[in-house]
């Protein structure tokens, strides 16, 4: 653990006294299982027995009979604690040495202690609470709900969704072996018993179990908290819509362009921030957070300038800021498993590097990074307000698509569909059967398509019913000629 330890070492150690890391014991007789416990329960140490409180040297006997005493006491420790050991024989000095365990917390037979300075204090129950989470012992992700009624309280819609989105091929009959499988629930004899990661992802009604699982949005009037609050939604149906839904309110109230790409007719709406970056920063939210605290929702706020998405939990303490957004640690690995079945994560460790690079593609400042009890994402916007901006295209655009569905007789809804099958047409070998397939459209409805198309003189099919194709008119062609221009 530490390098040997000589006399001329232990001189320096003397004059520096007790600390964090060292503790000087006479004998191994007084509390020296605290001592150990301690040690184990932070981030490691070394005991010196044979020195005395005040730094002086007074020896013991080296015996194995001592070092067997000392790992018996370590052992009787719950759980169980290993220990090692170092002599400085000229003093007759024996060093114990502690690592940071692996398996927190550890008590011994008065207690939970933790070193704190100088001393190993002993815990409250309070503190033990407080310590466990900040040390991410307790896998809340993954403790049975007992509350939860399969009957009552399951939403196996969700499940079904929640399947669609993994793209997994599933029989909707055996919808309990696929939620072993996801290891949300597990039989209990003729019990179906939901941890609560299965709560937050397919309960009816996700605010009757955790109502701080929530998403809380708002838009505020200027560039802080002290203006009026324009708009405000709390948003707790699950795990996965609550991020949908926050996604949806972002894209109300910020900026959004539209755009035509070259050769189309289909617009593209453009978010001020990337939609995308937007979406990574609350899965990573709702993924990391921590919901043993109850006092604090995953929260979105939009200002002028910026928009911040908060979480309860700060940087992971096995993350070191130097390794985060290259690095994936998380606490709640069992969500974070079903957020990368879902699709809603890449591959762990990637989600930050894409926001990065999403936010630099649109020209926008740097994200920033904020960790203290909470994580704090900053975006910052380039426009004060927000709307919906339309080009001098965007207008001429619209005015085509009123006068289309005017002359072709249809609403504006059916439009883009009819759009859609004019390009395929323009730029692929077109097959009935095959688009029909892909886009998951009746062939029925598709032919009728085609044929108001074909009225209107907007295509037209040349050669053989067998081996012809269907072809874009000059008409088309002028329509669409005139809006590029």
């Amino acid at each position: 653990m530490k390098k040997t330890i000589s006399s001329r070492n232990l001189k320096s150690v003397l004059k520096k006294g007790e600390d964090y890391k060292t503790e000087f014991k006479e004998d191994v007789y007084k509390k020296l299982d605290k001592e150990i416990v301690a040690f184990a329960n932070a981030s490691g140490g070394q005991i010196y027995i044979g020195i005395t409180d005040e730094g002086k040297i007074k020896g013991v006997n080296i015996t194995n009979d001592l070092k067997s005493q000392i790992e018996n006491i370590a052992k009787n420790c719950d759980p169980k604690i290993s220990v090692s050991f170092q002599e400085i024989k000229k003093e007759k000095v024996l060093i114990v040495e502690i690592e940071e365990s692996k398996k927190k917390p550890h008590r011994c037979s008065s207690g939970y202690y933790i070193r704190s300075g100088a001393i190993s204090q002993k815990l409250k129950s309070e503190e033990i609470r407080d310590f466990m989470e900040e040390e991410d012992l307790l896998n809340f992700d993954k403790v049975p709900c007992k509350e939860f009624d399969f009957k009552k309280d399951f939403d196996k819609e969700k499940l079904f969704s929640f399947m669609d989105r993994t793209e997994i091929k599933y029989n909707k009959r055996s919808y309990i072996q696929i939620l072993e499988n996801l290891k949300v629930a597990k039989k209990q004899g003729s019990k179906i018993i939901f941890n609560k990661t299965g709560v937050l992802f397919f309960s009816k009604n996700l605010d009757k179990f955790f109502s701080h699982a929530e998403i809380s949005c708002a838009l505020f009037k200027g560039t802080d908290k002290y203006h009026d609050i324009i708009d405000r939604k709390i948003f707790n149906r699950d795990i996965i819509n609550n991020i949908e839904d926050s996604v949806s309110f972002l894209k109300k109230h910020l900026r959004l362009e539209y755009h035509f790409p070259t050769g189309q007719l289909q617009r593209k709406e453009i978010l001020e921030i990337p939609e995308d970056a937007l979406r990574e920063a609350l899965v990573n939210a709702v993924t990391h957070r921590n919901y043993i605290a109850e006092e604090a929702s995953v929260t979105v706020e939009i200002y002028d300038n910026r928009v911040e998405i908060y979480n309860f939990g700060g940087l992971h303490k096995k993350l070191k800021k130097s390794e985060f957004g290259t690095k994936s640690v998380t606490r709640n690995k069992l969500i974070a498993s079903l957020m990368l079945r879902a699709k809603y994560i890449e591959r762990m460790g990637t989600g930050i590097k894409k926001m990065r690079r999403l936010v630099k593609k649109a020209g926008l400042k740097p994200i920033k990074f904020k960790f203290t009890n909470f994580t704090t994402l900053t975006f910052y916007r380039n426009s004060l307000s927000g709307g919906i901006i339309k080009s001098p295209e965007v207008i001429a655009m619209e005015n085509f698509i009123k006068k289309l569905s005017k002359t072709l007789g249809v609403r504006k809804t059916k439009i883009n569909e009819l759009l859609k099958i004019l390009h395929h047409i323009e730029t692929n070998n077109f097959s009935k059967q095959s688009y029909s397939e892909n886009n998951r459209i009746a062939l029925r409805t598709l032919e009728r398509d085609i044929k108001l198309l074909k009225q209107h003189e907007l295509i037209s099919f040349e050669g053989h019913s067998k081996t012809g194709k269907y072809k874009i008119t000059r008409k088309y062609k002028k329509l669409k000629k005139s809006i590029n221009n």
